[in-house]
């Protein structure tokens, strides 16, 4: 019997409600073979809020890299305007992806600055986001829904942005670097495992640390190319499918 998390407790406990306490939830975890975390900040988020089970092991999500570089030639319906920088943004929106700060960021810059951000998805939040474009003017920022192929318009991006209180892995934003793109990201614990050094930007968790982040980036192209060019040479994708397939079959395996 194997669990899996995939969700740092530390600020998304969600379980509670089905467990009642952390020693109920402890209990069930060590009735378990292995308690599968999706990274060290997981693991960790699980040590810290219930406790540890004593069997707890760590397993990188396996991301499908020749698929991704495969969808992401598909024909894109929304073309950017070369003008302008782009940012894109992709997950569910839903109030732990923190998009209405993301929002009151790019409000802000675009009294200053010509870009877009596209956000793509779809969630709880959509009618809250799309009302606070529309009263507040953020006429650079597109709502474009969910997208059963968002790769094709995350290529076209200049920079990858994610906005979250906290990640347990960071899935987009390794499918984003995969595709050649850099990536700003607010602070959380994960995202020191998820994004390499020098391939991206570590933001404050805060709307002024992000609107400073993405001022940065929108004064200085050059420092986006060098990004780019650390990607290239320092984020392996060969880890990332075959290598991580194989840390789960030897664990079950044993």
């Amino acid at each position: 019997h194997y669990g899996w998390v995939h969700v740092d407790y530390r600020y998304i406990y969600w379980t509670l409600g089905t467990f009642s306490s952390a020693e109920n939830e402890l209990k069930c975890f060590q009735q378990m073979d292995k308690v599968i975390c999706v990274s060290q900040a997981t693991a960790n988020g699980v040590v810290k809020t219930i406790g540890d089970s004593g069997n707890l092991v760590v397993c990188y999500n396996p991301i499908d890299v020749a698929r991704i570089q495969h969808m992401a030639k598909e024909k894109c319906t929304y073309s950017r305007d070369n003008n302008k920088p782009l940012f894109v943004s992709v997950g569910r929106l839903a109030k732990e992806k923190q998009f209405s700060m993301l929002l009151e960021a790019c409000k802000c810059l675009s009294e200053k600055y010509e870009f877009e951000l596209w956000l793509i998805g779809d969630g709880p939040e959509r009618e809250k986001l799309r009302t606070m474009v529309e009263q507040r003017k953020i006429g650079c920022v597109k709502l474009l829904g969910a997208k059963e192929n968002p790769y094709p318009y995350m290529k076209q991006a200049d920079c990858f942005i994610s906005s979250s209180i906290a990640e347990s892995y960071g899935l987009a934003i390794q499918e984003a670097m995969i595709l050649g793109i850099p990536v700003l990201v607010t602070e959380c614990p994960a995202m020191w495992e998820t994004v390499p050094e020098d391939c991206g930007v570590i933001s404050p968790n805060n709307v002024e640390g992000l609107l400073d982040s993405m001022e940065m980036i929108l004064n200085e192209p050059k420092y986006l190319e060098c990004l780019r060019s650390n990607i290239r040479t320092r984020f392996d994708t060969k880890e990332l499918y075959n290598a991580r397939l194989d840390v789960i079959y030897h664990l079950l395996e044993e």
